[in-house]
């Protein structure tokens, strides 16, 4: 089915002032606005958890098998929030969750884990140890609670300078990790 002339020339014209309007959207209509192609480069770290170092099993009287097993802690769904301005601010979120084992009595454990600055993928600039708390309710074989860590780095300049990484990880003795690495 062949298009008439006036057809074309409708087609065309809308093409033409399509091209005009999206030119005037691009360049803006004089001031001085933004561009709105601008790209601006975050500098927020990369959240990451250390590997051997996400799960954690305590044993009651030091035997490792399945029955002395008290809990199995893990860290799980690590997500980072993160504002630039002058400085750089982040809010680190993750869940501590606890699966009870046989031998645990008690209806509270508790479970040390850190939070360490990494500067240019091998350097720790930071870090710190803390301790929470996760109750079991009655009966329950599952605990959890969740974490939120703010981080800064002072100034804008030096998060530009450096490649951060916020890393996390329980606090574990030598016997852990080696039973980490093992299983």
């Amino acid at each position: 089915m062949a298009m008439s002339r006036d057809r074309m020339r409708v087609a065309g014209i809308g093409r033409w002032l399509a091209v005009v309007v999206l030119v005037g959207i691009v360049s803006g209509c004089g001031g001085k606005k933004a561009n709105p192609l601008r790209v601006t480069v975050m500098r927020c770290p990369a959240p990451a958890v250390v590997e051997g170092l996400s799960t954690l099993t305590r044993f009651a009287n030091g035997r490792r098998t399945a029955d002395a097993v008290l809990f199995t802690a893990s860290i799980e769904d690590l997500a980072l929030k993160c504002e630039q301005g002058e400085r750089v601010r982040s809010l680190l979120r993750f869940r501590i969750v606890a699966i009870r084992g046989p031998a645990l009595r008690d209806d509270v454990v508790e479970v040390p884990y850190f939070v360490a600055v990494m500067r240019d993928n091998g350097e720790i600039v930071a870090k710190k140890i803390y301790r929470t708390r996760l109750v079991f309710a009655r009966g329950a074989k599952r605990a959890e609670t969740v974490e939120e860590i703010l981080q800064t780095i002072p100034s804008i300049d030096q998060a530009r300078r450096y490649d951060y990484e916020l890393l996390v990880g329980f606090q574990v003795k030598t016997d852990d990790l080696i039973f980490n690495v093992v299983r």
